[in-house]
């Protein structure tokens, strides 16, 4: 894929979905590509199960990588309204997701997107690097992944569940 031209992957995500959320998701230390995308997997499955996004890993040769997220089929989004005019999203479906990542992982940005061609081809553009990791949750769900501390609670203690905060 990294020959085609990112245009040719943006309209092709931008015809996935309606897109009603845009995303910028950091880490406070170091993190693989892999990580990254495991970690935000994560956090949608356990926070916004119901919600469909697209996300895009960004590759840093120096610090591992972060996420650029497209958002859709929230039945909510509550905003405010922030620096160079950009409309700040507060809620997706009444998860403050801005406040969860920022607890568990670092940075982050949750907005409207003013031009979704433009944002469409910005999160697809990562398509097109060398070990670039991407994912689609409209068709097949992301997957529901155990911590080792939850495989092993649940090894040691049958029938326990772990309660996420």
């Amino acid at each position: 894929m990294k020959h085609q031209h990112p245009g040719e992957f943006g309209d092709w995500v931008l015809g996935l979905e309606q897109w009603q959320a845009f995303g910028t998701f950091t880490f406070e230390r170091e993190v693989s590509t892999q990580t990254a995308s495991r970690c935000f997997e994560d956090c949608i499955v356990r926070h916004l199960p119901g919600v469909r996004s697209f996300y895009s890993v960004e590759r840093h040769k120096s610090h591992g990588g972060h996420l650029h997220a497209l958002f859709a089929g929230v039945s909510s989004v509550n905003t405010k309204s922030g620096a160079r005019c950009r409309l700040l999203v507060t809620d997706l479906d009444g998860v403050n997701l801005w406040a969860i990542w920022k607890y568990r992982y670092g940075r982050n940005s949750v907005e409207v997107p003013n031009d979704s061609m433009h944002t469409a081809r910005y999160c697809a553009k990562y398509m097109t690097k060398d070990a670039a990791l991407w994912n689609y949750n409209g068709v097949v769900p992301f997957r529901a992944r155990e911590t080792e501390i939850e495989r092993l609670a649940v090894n040691i203690f049958p029938g326990c569940s772990v309660v996420q905060s």
